[in-house]
Protein backbone atom coordinates (compact mmCIF):
# COMPACT_ATOMS: atom_id res chain seq x y z
CA UNK A 1 0.00 0.00 0.00
CA UNK A 2 1.11 3.31 -0.48
CA UNK A 3 1.49 5.35 2.64
CA UNK A 4 2.36 8.65 1.27
CA UNK A 5 -1.50 10.05 1.65
CA UNK A 6 -3.52 7.68 4.42
CA UNK A 7 -6.67 9.08 5.10
CA UNK A 8 -9.45 8.00 7.19
CA UNK A 9 -10.88 5.38 3.80
CA UNK A 10 -7.99 3.79 3.77
CA UNK A 11 -7.64 3.23 7.16
CA UNK A 12 -10.67 2.26 7.68
CA UNK A 13 -10.36 -0.23 4.80
CA UNK A 14 -7.14 -1.34 6.29
CA UNK A 15 -9.06 -2.49 9.74
CA UNK A 16 -11.41 -4.17 7.67
CA UNK A 17 -9.19 -6.41 5.74
CA UNK A 18 -7.45 -6.93 9.33
CA UNK A 19 -10.58 -8.47 10.90
CA UNK A 20 -11.51 -10.25 7.74
CA UNK A 21 -8.20 -12.01 7.40
CA UNK A 22 -7.83 -12.75 11.09
CA UNK A 23 -11.69 -14.06 11.15
CA UNK A 24 -10.46 -16.47 8.15
CA UNK A 25 -7.79 -17.25 10.10
CA UNK A 26 -8.75 -18.25 13.41
CA UNK A 27 -12.02 -18.15 12.81
CA UNK A 28 -12.91 -19.62 16.91
CA UNK A 29 -11.05 -16.72 18.60
CA UNK A 30 -12.48 -13.30 19.83
CA UNK A 31 -11.11 -10.07 17.96
CA UNK A 32 -8.40 -8.45 20.59
CA UNK A 33 -9.18 -4.46 20.64
CA UNK A 34 -6.69 -3.11 18.22
CA UNK A 35 -6.05 0.03 17.11
CA UNK A 36 -4.98 1.57 13.79
CA UNK A 37 -2.96 4.48 14.00
CA UNK A 38 -1.40 7.08 11.33
CA UNK A 39 1.99 7.96 12.19
CA UNK A 40 4.31 9.48 10.12
CA UNK A 41 1.98 8.07 7.42
CA UNK A 42 2.26 4.94 7.93
CA UNK A 43 -0.27 2.50 9.60
CA UNK A 44 0.84 1.39 12.85
CA UNK A 45 -1.13 -1.64 14.62
CA UNK A 46 -1.52 -1.61 18.03
CA UNK A 47 -3.23 -4.13 20.44
CA UNK A 48 -4.67 -3.44 23.60
CA UNK A 49 -4.27 -6.14 26.11
CA UNK A 50 -6.17 -4.99 29.51
CA UNK A 51 -8.23 -6.86 31.74
CA UNK A 52 -11.00 -4.55 31.61
CA UNK A 53 -12.72 -1.84 30.48
CA UNK A 54 -11.64 0.95 32.38
CA UNK A 55 -7.88 -0.37 31.61
CA UNK A 56 -8.93 -0.72 28.00
CA UNK A 57 -9.96 2.79 27.90
CA UNK A 58 -6.94 4.16 29.82
CA UNK A 59 -4.46 2.31 27.00
CA UNK A 60 -6.38 3.44 24.23
CA UNK A 61 -5.69 7.28 25.63
CA UNK A 62 -1.98 6.15 26.02
CA UNK A 63 -2.14 5.20 22.60
CA UNK A 64 -3.09 8.14 21.64
CA UNK A 65 -1.13 10.40 23.43
CA UNK A 66 2.02 8.67 22.92
CA UNK A 67 1.58 8.96 19.15
CA UNK A 68 -0.77 11.59 18.82
CA UNK A 69 -1.82 10.44 14.89
CA UNK A 70 -4.11 12.26 13.10
CA UNK A 71 -6.54 9.65 12.72
CA UNK A 72 -7.60 5.96 14.48
CA UNK A 73 -9.41 3.17 13.61
CA UNK A 74 -10.69 1.10 16.94
CA UNK A 75 -11.45 -2.39 16.99
CA UNK A 76 -13.36 -4.20 19.13
CA UNK A 77 -16.07 -6.76 19.40
CA UNK A 78 -19.11 -6.65 21.18
CA UNK A 79 -22.94 -7.15 21.64
CA UNK A 80 -25.90 -6.13 19.91
CA UNK A 81 -29.43 -6.58 20.45
CA UNK A 82 -32.74 -5.46 18.26
CA UNK A 83 -34.85 -5.86 21.73
CA UNK A 84 -34.58 -2.14 23.41
CA UNK A 85 -36.61 -3.02 26.80
CA UNK A 86 -35.01 -5.25 27.07
CA UNK A 87 -31.41 -3.72 26.58
CA UNK A 88 -33.09 -0.81 28.83
CA UNK A 89 -33.51 -3.33 31.70
CA UNK A 90 -29.91 -4.41 31.89
CA UNK A 91 -28.73 -0.74 31.98
CA UNK A 92 -28.13 -1.43 28.63
CA UNK A 93 -25.34 -3.68 29.25
CA UNK A 94 -26.43 -6.44 26.03
CA UNK A 95 -23.56 -8.66 27.47
CA UNK A 96 -25.62 -9.07 30.19
CA UNK A 97 -29.21 -10.20 28.44
CA UNK A 98 -29.86 -13.51 27.29
CA UNK A 99 -27.71 -15.49 24.69
CA UNK A 100 -30.53 -15.11 22.25
CA UNK A 101 -32.04 -11.79 22.90
CA UNK A 102 -28.41 -10.66 21.46
CA UNK A 103 -25.51 -11.18 19.12
CA UNK A 104 -21.82 -11.06 18.53
CA UNK A 105 -20.54 -7.95 16.47
CA UNK A 106 -17.08 -6.21 15.35
CA UNK A 107 -17.28 -2.76 15.51
CA UNK A 108 -14.63 -0.52 13.91
CA UNK A 109 -14.43 2.98 14.68
CA UNK A 110 -13.09 5.88 12.85
CA UNK A 111 -11.77 9.30 13.87
CA UNK A 112 -10.16 11.72 12.73
CA UNK A 113 -8.41 14.33 15.02
CA UNK A 114 -10.77 17.21 16.09
CA UNK A 115 -13.52 15.64 13.94
CA UNK A 116 -16.57 13.37 14.36
CA UNK A 117 -16.38 9.38 14.87
CA UNK A 118 -17.80 6.96 12.06
CA UNK A 119 -18.56 3.38 11.82
CA UNK A 120 -18.95 -0.16 10.59
CA UNK A 121 -20.08 -2.79 12.18
CA UNK A 122 -20.52 -6.41 11.01
CA UNK A 123 -22.34 -9.31 13.03
CA UNK A 124 -20.63 -12.27 14.27
CA UNK A 125 -22.36 -15.84 13.08
CA UNK A 126 -21.22 -18.94 15.12
CA UNK A 127 -21.48 -22.60 14.04
CA UNK A 128 -22.74 -24.10 17.54
CA UNK A 129 -21.75 -27.57 16.18
CA UNK A 130 -17.89 -26.26 15.37
CA UNK A 131 -17.17 -22.61 17.38
CA UNK A 132 -16.56 -21.19 13.94
CA UNK A 133 -17.19 -17.53 13.37
CA UNK A 134 -17.60 -16.08 10.25
CA UNK A 135 -18.44 -11.80 9.84
CA UNK A 136 -21.35 -10.70 7.86
CA UNK A 137 -21.29 -7.80 5.83
CA UNK A 138 -19.86 -4.54 6.82
CA UNK A 139 -22.23 -2.26 7.48
CA UNK A 140 -22.03 1.90 8.19
CA UNK A 141 -23.37 2.97 11.53
CA UNK A 142 -23.58 6.77 12.38
CA UNK A 143 -24.28 6.22 16.01
CA UNK A 144 -20.79 6.23 17.01
CA UNK A 145 -20.74 7.46 20.89
CA UNK A 146 -19.56 5.58 24.26
CA UNK A 147 -16.55 5.17 26.58
CA UNK A 148 -14.69 3.68 23.75
CA UNK A 149 -15.28 6.66 20.54
CA UNK A 150 -12.30 8.95 22.02
CA UNK A 151 -12.62 11.94 19.71
CA UNK A 152 -10.16 14.40 21.26
CA UNK A 153 -6.69 13.86 22.50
Amino acid sequence: MDNSSIDIDKLMEAATSGVESIMQKQPDQDLMPTMFVEVDKTIQIIGILAPNKEENIAAINSVLTKFNPERYVLVIEGYGTQFQEAAKRVGYKVRDMAPEDRYEVACLTGVEKGGTARGLTAIIDTDVRTGKRTLRKWESSTAMKGDYVILDW
